[in-house]
């Protein structure tokens, strides 16, 4: 026995108290730098005079053309999908962009969200990264606030949208060697 007077249980009780207690003691600092990495982002917020519709049309709008467009960057790996109650219902209208389940058009996971929200007499507008890497987040985020602010670009100039694939260049490789070989052969009947 360790303790005269004292159970071998009591002693485990003891002990365990003790380490706890010597924990609590110890330097937090480390422990406030990790907390506040994981603490949720602070979500971007914008507001416009208009009301939710019209600027769920502008958004919407731009992210069909930009993100999801015919060389837009999501348009292979992700699905939009919106939900819009009636005006009068006064509920947000939410914009997502899941991502798409292999050889479906079905959206799986949500990554992105922009909610639209009555406020007074215009709208509020949260914009929610979930799941892409911060970077393209805040170009999406940026998108987002030009298109509430009633302007139509994108955050890469072109009809592309950010992070698209380089247009392939005038001459494309196949169709050179077919005229190089007709001009050769003009040549020789000469």
């Amino acid at each position: 026995m360790p303790f005269a007077g004292i159970s071998r249980r009591s002693t485990s009780g003891l002990l365990l108290i003790g380490l706890t207690c010597a924990g609590c003691s110890a330097d937090t600092s480390t422990l406030k730098s990790v907390t506040s990495t994981l603490a949720p982002a602070q979500s971007p917020v914008s507001t416009s005079t208009d009301p939710p519709v019209e600027v769920y049309a502008r958004v919407a709008q731009g992210a069909l053309k930009c993100w999801f467009g015919p060389e837009g960057s999501l348009k292979k790996t992700h699905v939009f999908h919106a939900k819009a109650d009636s005006p009068t219902a006064g509920t947000p209208i939410e914009i997502a962009v899941h991502t798409r389940e292999e050889g479906t058009s079905h959206g799986v996971l949500r990554a992105f969200a922009i909610s639209i929200a009555p406020s007074g007499s215009g709208s509020l507008v949260e914009s929610k990264n979930i799941r892409f890497p911060p970077a393209q987040a805040e170009l999406m985020v940026a998108d987002v606030g030009r298109w509430v602010a009633g302007k139509d670009d994108c955050s890469v100039v072109g009809t592309g949208g950010w992070n698209a694939a380089a247009p392939p260049p005038a001459g494309n490789g196949a169709a050179e060697p077919q005229a190089n070989a007709k001009a050769a052969a003009a040549k020789g009947k000469r």
